[in-house]
């Protein structure tokens, strides 16, 4: 039932995405890419589709990607990825260290225009000041080549905001130190800058 109401959140994997030269001027692309979330569809289809850049593009686009299994499954994407995916078939992307950055920062953009349709729409009620890393899950890379898998989950592959991680199924939990106790000579000191010392 759960699979039915969610739809994974992709994102073109440029770190484990291969590209192999054949003989002539074919070339054989190998693309990889790495589950980062599950939205809800109703929430899909009643905002997040609805989502623009400040090119007035549309951020989101519903896409389908065949699975390890063979089968084509309907993803969540982001525009722009597909568009870097389109215009990068010919090089070698992990050596491509600009262009990559580039790419992280274009797509932590987007997902901050994604925070601001969410606040405008009144879906959340402030924006939050930490920004969350985008990691892919465990073994949730989908490619069209079986012996390409991602060893890489913990690859930063965009940032965004803490209000914003959960409707996209983004991993958003943290921890906040508030102080710390030390021992002296059987006492506490309680270190803390919203709080004396004591």
């Amino acid at each position: 039932e759960l699979a039915h109401r969610y739809t994974p959140f992709l994102l073109f994997d440029v770190f484990s995405s291969k590209l192999f030269h054949d003989r002539g001027d074919d070339s054989k692309h190998f693309l990889s890419y790495v589950v980062v979330g599950h939205a809800e569809n109703s929430f899909i289809h009643s905002r997040l589709i609805y989502c623009k850049n400040e090119c007035g593009d549309f951020v989101f686009v519903m896409d389908k990607l065949m699975d390890k299994t063979g089968k084509l499954k309907q993803v969540l994407r982001l525009k722009s990825d597909i568009k870097f995916e389109k215009q990068h078939t010919t090089t070698y992307l992990d050596n491509n260290y600009c262009e990559n950055r580039r790419h992280f920062e274009r797509r932590t953009k987007e997902l901050e225009c994604v925070t601001d349709h969410l606040l405008s729409t009144g879906v959340i009620s402030r924006k939050h000041l930490d920004a969350y890393p985008v990691t892919a899950f465990m073994d949730s890379t989908l490619t069209n080549d079986t012996n390409c898998g991602s060893n890489r989950n913990s690859e930063v592959l965009a940032l965004i905001n803490r209000s914003t991680a959960p409707f996209l199924g983004i991993d958003s939990v943290g921890v906040h130190l508030h102080c710390y106790v030390t021992r002296q000579q059987d006492s506490s000191i309680i270190h803390d800058k919203n709080c004396q010392r004591k």
